[in-house]
């Protein structure tokens, strides 16, 4: 009796962990791009997702974003024009995705597909004030990034955090300059069937191309985010259930009463 109560208080207790460990990250990053790093043929990619930072930052897919523009070159607006972006989770396709639209009203995308189980909608997702952050970096000449009119998804409440108006980096020859948030955005999705994004504007001054000479990952916007699945009542109960069994178990231990 003994035995068998205590195998199944930790049965309990492990199937409860397992159920409430499921998590999921992804990196987005928007840069400069257009020159070699590289890559066959010269072309830097632009915008990336990937399940890591190093990955995202260093991989070129096959969203490089080089759309037809004009001068042909310049896969961003010219005249320091802005494009919107967006960046979130889709819970259907259990996908997170960069995208930016071009110049005809179409989104240039790339993603990564989370591994795991889709999230259900008692996700809670971070984003991390380190990885949200611009930079200008290594130019020969003023260029600037800004992010405006960064707005959520309707129905996704802001549980922690405040969404900036705009963040952006003002560089200068031979200085590298980067701004992040203040604190981390905590946000719950539920409402909206477990699918979120970030929206807004992005802005690049100074790009080869354009009068300038900003290239490759000189100027940068990324974002980081972190989703896990917070424990549904029938966990909580599996947890409760067989931390109470142990708990019997040694009380009777102490008293006595288990031979």
């Amino acid at each position: 009796m003994r035995r068998n109560s205590i195998v199944l208080g930790i049965l309990m207790i492990a199937g409860a962990m397992s159920a409430s460990a499921q998590s999921f990250s992804f990196y987005s990053t928007l840069r400069a791009g257009r020159s070699g790093n590289g890559v066959a043929g010269g072309n830097g990619w632009e915008l990336a997702s990937g399940t890591t930072q190093a990955f995202s930052n260093a991989t070129w897919t096959t969203a490089q974003f080089a759309y037809n523009s004009t001068p042909s070159d310049n896969h961003w607006r010219t005249n320091n024009g802005t494009q919107q972006f967006e960046i979130g989770y889709n819970a259907t396709t259990n996908t997170a995705y960069t995208q930016v639209r071009d110049f005809n009203g179409n989104w240039a995308t790339a993603t990564v597909a989370n591994a795991g189980a889709a999230f259900p909608n008692n996700t809670i997702w971070t984003l991390p004030a380190g990885s949200f952050n611009v930079s200008a970096t290594g130019k020969q000449d003023p260029s600037s990034i800004i992010i405006e009119g960064l707005t959520l998804a309707p129905n996704v409440a802001l549980i922690s955090g405040t969404v900036p108006t705009s963040i952006g980096v003002i560089g200068s020859p031979g200085v590298d300059t980067t701004a992040s948030l203040s604190a981390p955005l905590v946000i719950d999705a539920a409402a909206n069937g477990g699918s979120w994004f970030l929206t807004g504007t992005i802005r690049f001054s100074g790009l080869q191309g354009s009068g300038g000479s900003a290239q490759g990952s000189q100027l940068s916007f990324n974002l980081g985010a972190l989703g896990n699945q917070t424990p549904e009542a029938t966990t909580m109960s599996l947890l409760g259930g067989g931390l109470m069994i142990l708990g019997w178990m040694s009380r009777r231990r102490r008293m006595g009463e288990v031979k």
